[in-house]
């Protein structure tokens, strides 16, 4: 067979026909490719365009998959050209929405908005599979063209990583032979370059349209992968699960939240093998897949009740969180799909993608979706380990009590106020206090900002990882910001120094001893020639920090600073980092780094 090898023009004339079939998807990867390239130069001299920009260039990429499915929509209708603009313009807004709706940067926001993102990207690309066969039609079409439109993907993918390592293996031997100055980040831009218009393109120029799908011939290779090697695995690790199930039968335990995981994982697999058989399972000496198919659905109902139950404890115990819920939601889809596949008599595989996609988007927004349920559920939660300690007014606000409040309780009311800030942001809490969030906080990072809530209530926060046996020596950790301008006008000398309680408690420097105490809790400086010394009471402001947690490393270096009278005048001790260990409310300070002013009198 003669290999043929496409002209000038046709590559121009194939472009032009992808462009005017697919203009938004291409529109978008064209912006995703310019908006990372100016991210990628502006990264590090312009951090707050590169904020806007992060968020833009995620929503760019997610046009790429919107738009696609909605010219397939159009595609499949016999729309005139203003209802088809008219669709379009209607997606545009709609991602414009979208884009208007992010708080802060995606990248450094709450798990929230990341998620939320990443059940958009899904949702999106369901719909690509769906999109162009909402109508009535074949069964096999639909499975042939999701086919081909898998293949385009991983031929597109190949085609841009091959070019892109040739481009930069070139680009590097003129960087290096021939002396030019290329630099680093012009790989990056060229990448993205590559991934958001290329890519795109080429991928684009092999969608088919729907009429000219026809199911040429079933791939013997994905036959002989699916039969002889996927649905071994999936039966064998069915077979586990079986087995755990009559272990935990036997031993009259509940299940471990982790199987979960597990059921779900091996479930869908086994559902996309019997999906990628599809074709083949009504031919004459293809009649194992039906019966396996059944027997696989039979098969997966007492593992969809050991699913259920394992979830059930989970939530019972700890309440509902994003992850949970979104498996809770998986596990009804499942067992869905289980009761569909062996009462109907008419299998459609399109309500796999449509059922997944609705799931998808439905989760993801409004007042029953997954991160509006978790968080009014942990903080009910907050709020009752609240008022049972009676650290909740009759107003439902939170009030700094002094109830002792065991270890284990204490743990999970650091738990749950750590998940609701680093999942749903600060001002989830806001609830269940009077003052604005940031007024009660002084740090940007979530598990310092769980320690000052707690605080700020007379609550101290314990780590996931403490035990009872550790409360009786609790560590301590305070550093001063390194970004601050420290004016020290009139000083007459600085002594630098760094103290360590194990081998170094003292130090001579000139005519200076610095000096921890025995009580590990002052530190004494003496001037041996003149014969005077002051003493700094460490604990007082210890007391003071801890207020705040029991490690920060953003302080203020003035939180950090304390001033005593000399006989000839005053000394400041200004601490850049102080640490130890709590017993019993004695602080024992293993080391100390500082730095000493001496301000004499005239």
């Amino acid at each position: 067979m003669a290999l043929s090898i496409p002209s000038i023009d046709q590559i121009i004339k194939g472009a032009s026909s992808t462009i005017k079939r697919f203009p938004l998807p291409i529109l978008a990867g064209f912006m995703f490719s310019m908006l990372s390239v100016y991210g990628i130069e502006v990264i590090e001299t312009d951090p707050l365009a590169y904020a806007w920009l992060m968020n833009a260039i995620f929503c760019s990429a997610l046009g790429i998959s919107w738009f696609l499915a909605l010219d397939l929509l159009i595609e499949s209708r016999t729309w005139t050209t203003p209802i088809k603009w008219g669709v379009r313009l209607g997606g545009v807004l709609l991602l414009l929405a979208y884009y208007f709706s992010i708080e802060g940067m995606l990248v450094d926001d709450t798990y929230e908005a990341l998620t939320r993102f990443g059940l958009l990207v899904l949702t999106s690309h369901l719909f690509v599979a769906i999109a162009a066969f909402l109508n009535e039609s074949e069964m096999d079409q639909f499975w042939e063209f999701n086919k081909q439109l898998f293949l385009s993907i991983l031929l597109s993918v190949l085609y841009t990583g091959v070019l892109f390592v040739g481009l930069t293996v070139a680009l590097l031997s003129i960087d290096n032979l021939l002396g030019f100055d290329i630099k680093d980040k012009f790989y990056a831009q060229l990448w993205v370059c590559m991934l958001g218009i290329f890519n795109t393109l080429l991928f684009l120029s092999k969608v088919p349209k729907v009429e000219d799908v026809t199911m040429i011939s079933y791939p013997k290779a994905l036959k002989v992968f699916v039969q002889y090697v996927l649905i071994p695995l999936v039966t064998t690790y069915i077979l586990i699960l079986y087995m755990y199930l009559f272990k935990i039968l036997m031993q009259w335990e509940l299940p471990n939240g982790w199987v979960a995981y597990l059921v779900l994982s091996f479930s869908i697999a086994g559902i996309l093998s019997l999906l990628l058989l599809y074709p083949i399972q009504e031919q004459k000496d293809q009649t194992w897949i039906k019966l396996y198919g059944r027997g696989f659905y039979f098969g997966l109902i007492p593992l969809s009740g050991l699913l259920v139950l394992s979830i059930w404890v989970r939530i019972s115990e700890y309440g509902v969180t994003i992850n949970r819920y979104l498996v809770a939601t998986l596990a009804v889809w499942l067992i869905g799909h289980i009761l569909y596949n062996l009462i109907s008599h008419k299998k459609n595989i399109k309500v796999i993608p449509f059922s997944l996609a609705l799931i998808a988007f439905l989760v993801g927004w409004g007042p029953l979706g997954a991160f509006e349920v978790s968080e009014r559920n942990q903080l009910g939660r907050l709020s009752a380990y609240l008022e049972e300690y009676n650290y909740l007014n009759d107003q439902g606000v939170a009030v700094d009590g002094d109830a002792e409040i065991p270890f284990e309780d204490r743990k999970e009311l650091t738990s749950i106020t750590g998940y609701l800030i680093e999942n749903h942001g600060l001002q989830s809490l806001q609830p269940l206090f009077n003052k604005e969030m940031n007024e009660l906080v002084d740090s940007d990072y979530p598990y310092v900002q769980n320690e000052e809530i707690l605080a700020h209530i007379g609550i101290e926060a314990v780590s996931r990882y403490e035990t009872v046996e550790l409360q009786s020596s609790k560590g301590f950790d305070y550093s001063a910001k390194n970004d601050e301008v420290i004016p020290v006008e009139g000083a007459s000398y600085l002594i630098p120094a760094k103290l360590l309680n194990t081998n170094f408690p003292t130090k001579e420097i000139g005519a200076y001893i610095l000096q921890l105490e025995d009580d590990r809790q002052s530190l004494k400086l003496r001037h041996t020639e003149e014969d005077w010394e002051v003493v700094f009471n460490l604990k007082e402001t210890l007391d003071t920090l801890s207020r705040k947690g029991r490690s920060r490393s953003d302080l203020n270096p003035e939180e950090l600073r304390m001033t005593m009278t000399a006989p000839n005048g005053q000394v400041s001790l200004m601490i850049s980092s102080i640490g130890g260990t709590l017993n019993d409310n004695d602080y024992i300070i293993n080391y100390i780094n500082f730095s000493l002013l001496i301000y004499e009198s005239p």
